[in-house]
């Protein structure tokens, strides 16, 4: 894109080779944190916490980094989310770019939101394709466990996935896993307090037994409920 030019002759030698390496294909496996964190610190703002979180702050927009060990290479996940903060943030803050008459169902699991959106036959739902919105990745990560001292991450967490879903005329709120319930009552708690207007398009929520759920099983939850709601 166009920014990626003037972003580059910002960095010294290695920190080009890094940068360069982001927009690699295929995607390298061996790309460390520390590297990329000091690609970022050329090129935004970034402040480190007790926890090991990275608050990245560039022309306006905001996100939050988890680097688990600056040793430690990227995942392809980890890759994306940080391609795509790069992208999002290269021209400031986005108005949405979400069509109308979009509905989407955002998956919950332990490791973070699955976004979908849902195409209809009608009144039901015959397919969902995961969805980036708003230059916002269709998976959010996160770790939403019980602890409460999580709190400023899981509401980090509530603010980014609020801005994924912005526009969406409604969305499918669905749960999976051992804390199911819990995860998903603390994440509406922390959605109404991140954006009170989006919190109203919220359908469901639903829980839904075991793991992470399979897309094929949230199609068909999905069914399920938008039958009963008629």
């Amino acid at each position: 894109m166009s920014t990626r030019k003037p972003d580059r002759a910002r960095l010294s030698g290695v920190e080009r080779k890094t940068y360069d390496a982001l927009y690699r294909h295929p995607a390298p496996n061996d790309l460390a944190w520390g590297d990329v964190i000091a690609v970022l610190k050329r090129l935004a703002e970034v402040r480190e916490d007790r926890k090991g979180r990275f608050q990245v702050t560039r022309r306006g927009v905001q996100t939050t980094l988890r680097a688990p060990l600056l040793r430690l290479p990227l995942t392809m996940d980890e890759l994306h989310e940080v391609k795509t903060y790069l992208d999002r943030s290269g021209e400031g803050v986005s108005r949405p770019v979400v069509a109308e008459d979009t509905r989407l169902l955002v998956a919950l699991d332990s490791g973070g939101a699955r976004i979908y959106r849902l195409e209809f036959d009608g009144a039901v739902p015959v397919s969902l394709e995961p969805f980036e919105s708003n230059n916002y990745a269709s998976y959010q990560r996160t770790r939403l466990g019980p602890d409460e001292r999580a709190q400023p991450e899981r509401l980090g967490f509530a603010k980014d996935l609020a801005r994924a879903l912005r526009g969406a005329d409604e969305f499918l709120l669905i749960a999976s896993g051992t804390d199911a319930s819990t995860t998903l009552e603390r994440l509406r708690s922390d959605l109404r307090r991140a954006d009170a207007e989006l919190y109203l398009r919220l359908l469901g929520p639903l829980v839904s037994p075991g793991g992470r759920t399979s897309e094929a099983r949230l199609l068909e939850t999905a069914r399920e409920f938008y039958a009963r709601r008629g």
